[in-house]
């Protein structure tokens, strides 16, 4: 079955370095209106302060809530402008600099947020600074680094970034440490929420499956925070460990619409395909695929399908 990508008249050039895809849901916000609450960015270059063209800046915020796309939305636009402020005022001289520069984006970011009370975004995303790959995330989105090898065609996943549940010792430490309650999981392929307060009636709450994320003014309260973990790989000793030769090296960001239902090892052996070996189908068609294949996986069920959106850059050297 052709993809709807491949019916359009797309230069050939387009997606050879990185391609993104988003297909909205099936839901139903409090205001009546249907939204896509995923956000995907991609700059390239970014920051061209003596990184060279290689460089960039690609992620994904997943909203919830009933104005979570106008959070995610938010995130979007403003996270590239202020990181990009924040890195001038304070260089990349050091990864200690670049690191302290991401966590006061998020926070900034949040800080101006629109008053959103009950609404909420995560944001994942990925750093390329010369040989430094800057990984920072709030949330539960899941990016990871990949390192294809062109001779045994084989695909490695060398890092997966933690996701912030609020299960986990150090989010639960915090949470119940500000009269916070935690719900656990109650049965396979659920996840942990923290129970938030909703507006002045004692009686009504709403669990939040994450322990950050940039929004959700009202869990602040019960600690949860917008303070990204940022984590940082050096390219060039990720490239010697792997034997370098015949190693290449993409990124991934995606939102739960996918990987709920399509695991990121074979997220990761299809988009490589396309991205590195002859004669299969091009990249924005390879993630419609994968997108279709979680889509049909959501409704079998259940007559709801969550937003999906998938990212994707060749990191060059």
């Amino acid at each position: 079955k052709k993809t709807e990508i491949s019916k359009l008249k797309l230069d050939p050039s387009i997606d050879k370095q990185h391609a993104l895809l988003t297909r909205g849901g099936f839901k139903k916000m409090a205001s009546g209106v249907t939204a896509n609450q995923d956000r995907s960015i991609l700059v390239s270059p970014f920051f061209n302060d003596g990184g060279g063209s290689k460089d960039f800046l690609m992620g994904i915020m997943d909203g919830h809530g009933s104005e979570g796309h106008v959070v995610s939305n938010f995130a979007a636009l403003e996270l590239p402008r202020v990181l990009s402020h924040n890195l001038e005022l304070q260089g990349t001289s050091s990864a200690q600099s670049v690191e302290k520069a991401l966590v006061d984006t998020f926070l900034e970011v949040d800080k101006n947020l629109p008053d959103t009370q009950q609404a909420g975004s995560t944001a994942s995303m990925f750093l390329r600074l010369g040989d430094q790959l800057f990984v920072s995330n709030a949330g539960d989105s899941k990016s990871f680094l990949a390192a294809y090898d062109s001779r045994k065609k084989m695909v490695d996943i060398v890092f997966v970034n933690a996701l912030h549940k609020p299960h986990l010792p150090e989010e639960r430490k915090r949470i119940e440490s500000m009269g916070g309650v935690v719900l656990m999981p109650q049965g396979i392929g659920d996840s942990s929420r923290v129970i938030i307060p909703v507006g002045d009636n004692p009686f009504a709450s709403m669990a939040l499956a994450m322990s950050r994320s940039i929004g959700d003014k009202a869990a602040r309260i019960k600690g949860v925070i917008p303070n990204p973990t940022v984590t940082v790989l050096n390219l060039n000793e990720i490239m010697a460990k792997a034997g370098k030769r015949n190693i290449h090296l993409f990124a991934v960001s995606a939102s739960d619409g996918l990987f709920d239902h399509v695991p990121p090892q074979r997220v990761a052996d299809e988009l490589a395909k396309s991205l590195y070996q002859r004669n299969t189908p091009r990249l924005l068609e390879t993630c419609e695929n994968l997108i279709m294949e979680s889509s049909y996986k959501w409704v079998v069920n259940m007559p709801y399908r969550d937003d999906i959106t998938l990212a994707v850059t060749k990191i060059e050297f």
